[in-house]
């Protein structure tokens, strides 16, 4: 009877140990996976009141596709400035993986300029990467900001991360 009972317990703690272990290494990421995209909900620094917070539309993109940003602009300060709401939004400057890009200029339409004052936060607003072979936007994962100028000032935004499939 205490043979029977060593085997049996012999025999649970086997399987134990070998059955979740061989589903577990089934489960596990490669070391080739990529880091998951982050989406920072933070604004970006904050200059004379001013700020801007970059959201994306989605985490990942194909890489014939024009990423798509969510953007919100806040006045906080004490000046007014003015601030073209046509969409989607241009940028001044594109920020990519460590490097600044200028926003292309393809003055096409009108502008729909708009008073920015104090205590005013534009949401929602639609700003689409420019579609170019000059932003080398590569499969894998990138790091992205925008930046836009106000009177001489520089509104840069937080940095998201966005992942360009093949």
């Amino acid at each position: 009877m205490r043979k029977a009972g060593y085997a049996i317990l012999v025999a649970l703690v086997l399987l134990t140990l070998l059955g979740p272990g061989c589903r577990r290494s089934a489960q596990t990421p490669s070391r080739q996976s990529a880091p998951p995209v982050r989406v920072a909900l933070t604004w970006g620094p904050e200059i004379e009141g001013l700020q801007c917070r970059l959201r994306p539309a989605k985490r990942l993109w194909n890489v014939d596709a024009s990423p798509t940003f969510k953007l919100d602009l806040r006045n906080q300060g004490k000046r007014l400035f003015a601030f073209d709401t046509s969409e989607p939004v241009r940028a001044d400057r594109i920020w990519l993986d460590g490097r600044w890009y200028r926003w292309p200029d393809d003055q096409t339409g009108t502008a729909q300029v708009q008073p920015f004052a104090p205590d005013t936060e534009l949401t929602d607003l639609n700003l689409i990467l420019p579609q170019a072979s000059w932003l080398p936007l590569t499969p894998g994962y990138h790091d992205v900001a925008v930046a836009f100028v106000f009177e001489g000032l520089d509104v840069v935004s937080n940095r998201v991360s966005i992942g360009i499939a093949d």
